[in-house]
C-alpha cells in the first residue's frame, strides 16, 4: 500500500475551547463543503426540498453478498441489478451537484483480485471512495483473525483504488478494541487516506469515543495530521433512555453527539434494531410509531403517525402527507430526521465560531450530564495526548 496523494483538502476554520466541536472546509472536486454537516440520502429527496443551503453530502449504501460477484461480473442482468441502487443514488447527488459517498457493506471479505477489483468500481462511482464495511467483523467467532483478514482486504482494496488515483479514500475503521485497529490506523496512514469512516455499530458516539476515535485522534495529533483529515461516522445508536426520565415517549438523542468528538459528517444508520424476540413482540403490540428528533431538547419522542406532523416546526419542509399512508411512513421519517440533523449541524457551525458550545448544550434538556463530562474530558486527553491503554481498549 503506497502512499498516494489524495483529491480532498481539509481547512479547520475554528475549534471550540472545551469540547472537541470544530468548523472544518472541506475541498472535493471543485466543490466545498462546510461541516458540522449531516450527510443525507438524496434518492429519497426525490421531489422534497433539501432542508439547508450550500454542498450537500450524498450517503448511498449498498449490502453486498459476495457469493454473488461471481455471476454480476459475468452476467449483464446481475450485473445491473446489483449496480442499479448505486446508479440511483450518485444520480439524485449529481442532480443537487452533491457530493456522494458510496458505502458498501460486505458480508465476508476472501475476495480474489478480480472481485476486489469489482467492488472497488462500485465504490469509485462515488465523489469519495470508502473502504467497505463488513457485516458483524466484531461479531466474529475469532475476532483477531477476522480483523487480520480485513487489514489484508483493506490493504489490497487501496492498492486497486490507487490504480486510478484521483478520488480522495476514507479508511473505515471497523467497531473493534484500539489494541486492534491501531495498525490498521497506522497502515491508512501510511497510505495516505484523507479521512476516517468510523462505523459505530449501533453503538453510542461515547462508546465509540472511548474505546477507539480518541485514541485516532491523538494518533493523528502526533503525526501533524489531526486538521487535515476527514472524520465520518455512520450506523451511530439514535437515542436511548436517559438516566433522568425525560417523559413518556421520549429519549435522549445520542447520534447528534458524534460531532462532539471531532466527527465533521454525521452518516446514517444503515443497522436495524437488535434485540430479543419479547422485544419485537412489545413493539408490535404497541402498534406502528415513528420517532422522531426534536432539537431543541436534543431528544427522540414517539408518536403514531397521524400525531408526528405536531412534532415538526412549522418551517419544515417535510410533505406531512407522507405520515397519511403506511407505506410513505418510514420515508416521512428518515426525511424528517435528516432534516432536522441537517438544520442542527448547520446551526452549530454558528455556535462553535462564536464559542458557545457548553452555554448552549447545556440548555438542551435532554442531554445527560454525563456527555458533557465526556465531551469536557475527551477535549482535556487530547490536549495531554496520553497515549496509554485503558481497559475498553483491550475489548474489557
Amino acid at each position: 500500500m503506497k502512499r498516494m496523494p489524495g483529491g480532498m483538502k481539509v481547512s479547520v476554520k475554528d475549534t471550540d475551547a472545551d469540547t472537541l466541536y470544530r468548523t472544518t472546509e472541506i475541498q472535493v472536486g471543485g466543490r466545498r463543503l462546510r461541516t458540522p454537516l449531516k450527510a443525507l440520502n438524496l434518492h429519497q429527496y426525490a421531489r422534497v426540498p433539501l432542508p439547508v443551503g450550500g454542498t450537500a453530502v450524498n450517503e448511498v449504501f449498498r449490502a453486498v453478498n459476495v457469493k454473488h460477484l461471481g455471476k454480476a461480473m459475468t452476467d449483464m442482468d446481475a450485473h445491473t441489478s446489483l449496480l442499479n441502487p448505486i446508479r440511483l443514488g450518485t444520480d439524485a447527488g449529481r442532480a443537487h451537484d452533491a457530493v456522494s459517498v458510496v458505502l458498501l457493506e460486505l458480508d465476508e471479505i476472501t475476495l480474489d483480485a478480480d472481485k476486489i477489483a469489482y467492488v472497488e468500481n462500485m465504490a469509485y462511482m462515488g465523489d469519495i471512495v470508502a473502504v467497505p464495511m463488513v457485516d458483524a467483523l466484531h461479531r466474529a467467532a475469532d475476532p483477531k483473525k477476522a480483523f487480520r483478514d480485513y487489514v489484508n482486504f483493506a490493504k489490497r482494496f487501496i492498492d486497486e483504488v490507487h490504480k486510478l488515483n484521483h478520488k480522495p479514500i476514507l479508511g473505515t475503521m471497523p467497531p473493534l478494541p484500539w489494541l486492534l485497529t491501531r495498525d490498521l490506523a497506522d497502515a491508512y496512514m501510511d497510505a495516505g487516506v484523507d479521512g476516517f469512516l468510523f462505523d459505530f455499530a449501533g453503538r453510542t458516539p461515547s462508546a465509540a469515543e472511548s474505546s477507539g476515535l480518541r485514541h485516532l485522534l491523538k494518533r493523528l495529533k502526533e503525526e501533524d495530521k489531526l486538521e487535515s483529515t476527514l472524520f465520518y461516522a455512520v450506523n451511530a445508536n439514535a437515542g436511548r433512555a436517559a438516566a433522568k426520565p425525560l417523559g413518556p415517549g421520549m429519549v435522549s438523542a445520542k447520534d447528534i453527539l458524534s460531532f462532539g468528538f471531532n466527527v465533521d459528517v454525521l452518516g446514517l444508520k444503515h443497522i436495524g434494531l437488535r434485540g430479543p424476540k419479547e422485544m419485537y413482540d412489545k413493539l408490535e403490540a404497541n402498534g406502528p410509531i415513528v420517532r422522531l428528533f426534536d432539537r431543541s431538547a436534543y431528544a427522540y419522542r414517539d408518536a403514531v403517525p397521524a400525531d408526528a406532523p405536531a412534532l415538526l416546526p412549522t418551517d419544515t419542509r417535510v410533505p406531512l402527507r407522507l405520515f397519511d399512508h403506511q407505506e410513505s411512513w418510514d420515508r416521512g421519517r428518515a426525511i424528517a430526521n435528516m432534516e432536522q440533523h441537517a438544520r442542527e449541524a448547520e446551526h452549530l457551525r454558528t455556535v462553535i465560531r462564536e464559542h458557545r458550545v457548553r452555554k448552549y448544550l447545556g440548555g438542551k434538556k435532554a442531554l445527560e450530564s454525563s456527555d458533557m463530562d465526556l465531551f469536557l474530558d475527551a477535549r482535556r486527553d487530547l490536549k495531554r495526548g496520553q497515549t496509554s491503554l485503558g481497559k475498553s481498549d483491550w475489548g474489557l
